[in-house]
């Protein structure tokens, strides 16, 4: 099932899959069928991807040899990518392993079989990818009126009832961080001040209800916040920036001055290696900068890169 939604409830879709399933295996008694007690329930999880915790028990069963026959209700219960469904079947029959949709019923010994089989499996990864763009267009509608559009919260802000709202503490502790920045210049002063002072990221819950620590900030966390336009009171999507519906916690002008004193120094910095190259000091990007060499060494020849 793809979304947690209806999980909750007594006799969900889950429940109803695994009903019919049951009853086709007790038809197939006679041949020896057996149905195993495990479950293999995927619930809130996506069929776009094979990276789900049921599936590879039931991977890792099918090599140790404990199935022989994989019995779904619809084909698309398994997967709704093609290419990954192209790798299940070649497993399975590696092992040995049967391959049965209930409702679905086909042969794929012969060639109109096989043309069935993946009509359906590419008509459910067509289904899938329709509805991904729907919520991409979703998203991007919503960021542009500066909407929050889900996850876990940025630090500094709280996230009540779906709107950003500005934590007290933490937003005190990003107003330092911009400030620091102004007179330290450097990212991991300020990770290390922050270390010092005992100050770390949240602590949550992850979706499968497991509790994550919140870690210590480290100098990629630094980098990655001082330019996030939340902060300000903006929404970023795909490039672009739009006025967000949640209130800043740095000010425009602390903002201005952080982001143009990251653009002076990193147009600064150039790295001064390899005298030897050729267009050394000849090639420069579009900002001025001088472009640096860069050699790689792969089986037994040089590469250069600038």
């Amino acid at each position: 099932k793809s979304v947690e939604q209806g999980l909750e409830q007594e006799f969900n879709s889950l429940a109803a899959q695994r009903s019919i399933c049951s009853s086709y295996i007790a038809s197939q008694r006679p041949k020896g069928w057996v149905e195993m007690p495990k479950d293999y329930d995927d619930g809130g999880q996506s069929g776009a991807t094979l990276l789900r915790p049921a599936l590879q028990d039931l991977l890792c069963d099918v090599e140790s040899g404990a199935v022989d026959v994989v019995v779904i209700y619809k084909l698309d219960r398994i997967t709704r990518t093609l290419l990954d469904f192209v790798r299940l079947m070649d497993l399975f029959e590696q092992y040995g392993v049967g391959f049965v949709a209930v409702t679905q019923n086909f042969d794929t010994a012969d060639s109109t079989g096989r043309l069935i089989l993946n009509i359906l499996l590419t008509f459910g990864q067509f289904e899938r990818e329709i509805a991904s763009d729907r919520l991409k267009d979703k998203f991007t509608a919503m960021k542009q009126r500066g909407m929050f559009v889900g996850g876990h919260p940025p630090y500094g802000y709280d996230l009540i009832d779906k709107h950003l709202v500005p934590n007290k503490q933490e937003a005190a502790v990003v107003r330092w961080m911009f400030r620091r920045y102004l007179e330290a210049q450097s990212y991991l002063t300020i990770a290390q001040e922050l270390r010092e002072k005992g100050i770390t990221r949240r602590s949550r819950t992850s979706k499968r209800g497991l509790p994550v620590v919140g870690r210590p900030f480290s100098t990629s966390s630094v980098w990655c916040m001082l330019p996030n336009p939340v902060y300000v009171g903006d929404v970023r999507n795909k490039g672009n920036i739009f006025l967000g519906a949640h209130r800043s916690i740095v000010d425009r002008d602390l903002w201005n001055e952080v982001q143009d004193l990251r653009a002076r120094r990193t147009r600064a910095k150039v790295v001064e290696i390899y005298k030897t190259e050729l267009l050394r000091d000849l090639m420069v990007d579009c900002f001025g900068r001088k472009v640096s060499p860069f050699r790689d060494y792969r089986y037994s020849k040089v590469t250069r890169h600038y």
